[in-house]
């Protein structure tokens, strides 16, 4: 009888929140989040199903790409997100440099590293870097949430795939590569945004 309680409960609370695929382009006005309408709704309020996608939700801006697991409700125009998936940050377009090379990242699924010497660079100033340009090494990349400051970043080349992780500051993003092997951190960049001071 517990059991057939327990089965119950499970396909009840299932269907209760039927997750569909959720996806699509963020506006955040006066600290709410609205996704990109369709032929339904002009635009959809989004909203938490849980605390943890609340907490994810809440560190996004205009312009960042969402995939996501949810509902979308044509009649209130309101989605339910109940798992982040992936996120595309748009405060992650752009030309970052360090004293390892320099990264190009032109959309939410490419990025170009140019693994080569700044001559005079300082970690602060880009106006005295000058680059050497190489032959870039190019990655496939996704981005996930997590429950902290910093983002989930997955990179794939011709040969391997490995993790770091990102860190936006008011400074120099802070991003950590990992051995995808034993978890291992490998290497810190100290990435600043070429033309930008803002992150």
């Amino acid at each position: 009888m517990r059991l057939l309680i327990f089965v119950l409960t499970t396909v009840l609370a299932a269907s209760a929140f039927s997750a569909e695929p959720i996806l699509g382009t963020l506006q955040k006005v006066s600290g709410r989040l609205y996704l990109e309408g369709d032929e339904f709704c002009e635009r959809y309020v989004v909203e938490a199903h849980s605390n943890e996608a609340l907490n994810q939700l809440q560190k996004l801006a205009s312009g960042d790409e969402v995939t996501a697991s949810g509902t979308k409700n044509k009649t209130t125009c309101t989605v339910s997100v109940g798992t982040i998936d992936y996120v595309g940050l748009r405060r992650m377009l752009g030309t970052w440099y360090s004293k390892e090379g320099m990264i190009s990242i032109r959309d939410f699924s490419q990025m170009s590293f140019y693994p080569s010497a700044l001559d005079n660079y300082s970690g602060e100033s880009q106006s005295s870097a000058k680059i050497i340009v190489d032959i870039p090494v190019v990655y496939s990349y996704s981005v996930t949430p997590t429950d902290g400051k910093e983002w989930v970043v997955f990179l794939s080349d011709s040969k391997n795939t490995f993790f770091a992780t990102i860190l936006f500051t008011k400074g120099p993003a802070i991003m950590k590569i990992f051995d995808s092997e034993n978890g291992a951190l490998t290497k810190t960049l100290r990435l600043s945004k070429w033309g930008s001071g803002s992150r």
